[in-house]
């Protein structure tokens, strides 16, 4: 499969996703094929466009099925649903497509990254803010975004059950332009304008820490709506106040 690079950002509408298989057996008209894809990859009303198959689809998301209006050989084809939002961020899967027909077997290939990658996330708190059940403790982060997160977009700080346990809600203590809230174990910083990418240092102000014994390694990642991430880093351990 296939999307063309520019329009690989989640989001981004009427949008095509260009498939390319094999099959074994002829298809007969009004016989069909189906293509499965990754969960939340696309949403939409979604249309396909190739020689001797409907203009419509049918069946659930992720699954759309392309009936025949022809007999359809054997062989290579190339299918192009049309139409689509693109969702994500998400990496790429292998096996991330599954293709089948009503003459052949299910075969599976590689989907291709919707958005970018964040690097670089790394989290520091200060020594004096490493106590717990003490409000208007600060944390500090670094990371690096891809793609441009748009005004009303969320960056993600993904964070160990308890590590925050209450946050003040409001703009954010640096100069990055978004409003931040707990939202479940996790920080959400909500873009007030545009946020482009690039190295960003944020620091959250009035948070309220829970007891964190154990240094955890694989503690923290960042996410955005438009980038995904293949890294964790450590938290720090926070102690008992005196």
């Amino acid at each position: 499969m296939n999307i063309a690079a520019a329009e690989r950002t989640p989001g981004l509408t009427s949008k095509a996703i260009t498939v390319t298989f094999t099959t074994a057996t002829r298809l007969l008209n009004t016989q069909s094929v189906t293509i499965t894809l990754p969960a939340n990859y696309i949403t939409g009303t979604i249309a396909a466009a190739a020689t001797g198959f409907a203009t419509a689809t049918t069946g659930t998301a992720p699954a759309y099925i392309v009936a025949t209006t022809a007999d359809v050989a054997a062989g290579a084809i190339t299918l192009t649903l049309t139409g689509a939002t693109i969702g994500g961020p998400m990496p790429p899967m292998n096996p991330g497509i599954q293709v089948s027909s009503t003459t052949d077997r299910a075969g599976v290939g590689a989907s291709v990254a919707l958005g970018g990658i964040v690097t670089g996330g790394a989290l520091t708190v200060a020594t004096a803010d490493r106590i717990t059940a003490v409000t208007n403790r600060r944390i500090s982060l670094a990371f690096t975004t891809a793609t441009l997160v748009p005004s009303g977009g969320f960056i993600t700080i993904l964070l160990p059950a308890g590590f925050v346990t209450v946050l003040t809600t409001g703009a954010v203590g640096s100069s990055l332009a978004a409003n931040q809230a707990l939202v479940g174990n996790n920080i959400v910083l909500t873009a007030t304008a545009d946020i482009a990418a690039g190295a960003k240092s944020v620091i959250i102000c009035g948070a309220t820490l829970g007891l964190t014994p154990v240094d955890n390694t694989l503690g923290v990642s960042v996410t955005t709506n438009r980038d995904y991430t293949l890294t964790c880093s450590a938290t720090v351990m926070v102690g008992v106040a005196a």
